[in-house]
């Protein structure tokens, strides 16, 4: 538990004065990010997240601090507050924290919120910024879809071969169409967890993307797949509606991506990924959701796919 007294502490190393704790704080984000986390109101009234980081985290950590100081200067990113020492990361006692702003957001509305054309234009528009600002970050090395799918297929022969039965033909399916296309996509800096609970909304307004703990060089479809296949998850029809579309028609009109052809099968492909952690996570129930989600993907492939090779009306 983050105590004051422990806040109190790590802000002997920071030009902030407490108040309080902001105890009923709702804050976004995964959990599972950091060890604990807490948000606290400081004599000038300003709300600041203080997170606890795992040790084995920090260097990791220390890269996303770097690499969002180089996005600052979106409005829409969080950087760390830094410390008196000009550091993102405060050491106390062997213990490792980080600081940033709060900022009061609303709950999203779900699944209301798939209707909201302005959502989708606010989410296409982060990402033709984000593309514009991260040109001079350093490249890391490239994640693919069809590497890590091919790895999951030999894991899963020797540990769940049930599963694989599942999912063989949607790999063949892949195979056929993506795997061979996928390393030509052009890279591009990404999010890479870029989907509607990773915002900070209110009244109208994304007002900020957080937990960029994936964040680096992946094909250029990568964030609107995650972003299009999350909602999709939810249910399928949630991809033919208003904020979809106003997605993908906003992000078209930008000409940022090349490789729309692709971007379907990309979706199928990434939720491979999100498979992956229901595995890891032991939860057979969103396993089975996963694979059926798949299926019906594909089962309703080129219905589907009109939404990305063809100009569709915001207003569907």
């Amino acid at each position: 538990m983050i105590t004051e007294d422990l806040i109190l502490e790590v802000l002997n190393n920071y030009s902030i004065s407490f108040k309080q704790l902001s105890k009923g704080a709702r804050i976004e984000g995964s959990p599972e990010r950091v060890m604990q986390r807490a948000v606290f109101e400081s004599q000038e009234g300003s709300k600041y997240l203080i997170n606890e980081l795992d040790p084995n985290t920090v260097p990791r950590k220390e890269i996303i601090a770097t690499t969002l100081d180089l996005l600052k200067n979106m409005p829409k990113v969080l950087a760390h507050t830094k410390n008196n020492e000009n550091k993102s990361i405060t050491e106390v006692n062997n213990r490792f924290f980080e600081i940033s702003e709060y900022l009061d957001s609303e709950k999203l509305p779900r699944p209301e919120y798939v209707k909201d054309a302005w959502r989708g234009k606010q989410l296409a528009n982060f990402l033709i910024d984000l593309s514009n600002n991260s040109k001079n970050i350093e490249k890391t090395e490239a994640f693919y879809f069809s590497d890590f799918i091919k790895d999951l297929q030999i894991k899963l022969q020797q540990h769940n071969p049930e599963i694989l039965k599942q999912i063989i033909d949607i790999i063949k399916f892949l195979e056929n169409k993506f795997f061979q296309e996928e390393k030509d996509i052009p890279l591009t800096f990404s999010h890479g967890d870029y989907h509607p609970l990773n915002m900070l909304w209110k009244d109208d307004q994304l007002l900020a993307v957080i937990d960029w703990e994936f964040c680096g060089s992946k094909p250029e479809l990568y964030d609107m797949a995650n972003l299009l296949g999350c909602i999709g998850q939810e249910h399928p029809e949630y991809l033919i509606q208003k904020l979809s579309i106003a997605f993908i028609k906003t992000m078209k009109e930008s000409n940022l991506f090349s490789s729309w052809d692709q971007a379907l099968n990309y979706i199928i492909a990434m939720r491979f990924a999100w498979l992956s952690e229901w595995l890891r996570k032991d939860r057979p129930d969103m396993q089975q959701l996963e694979i059926d989600y798949m299926h019906v993907l594909i089962k309703n492939y080129k219905e589907i796919n009109k939404i990305f090779i063809l100009k569709l009306e915001e207003s569907r």
